[in-house]
């Protein structure tokens, strides 16, 4: 299944990028940096976990 990321380094869009083939990992076409999604993601959830105890 083709997807649309964002890599979390340069903020380019990454287009048509076949994550399940590659096990979530993809290489940035702009800054050429290796994006593992699943790692990604997990950042991100962890971000947002921590802006709401800072809410708090």
């Amino acid at each position: 299944m083709l997807s649309d990321k964002i890599c979390p380094y340069c903020g380019a869009g990454n287009g048509g990028s076949d994550l399940k083939d590659s096990n979530g990992l993809f290489v940035c076409i702009s800054c050429d940096k290796l994006v593992d999604t699943k790692t990604e993601e997990k950042k991100t959830e962890m971000s947002k976990q921590d802006a709401k105890k800072r809410e708090r």
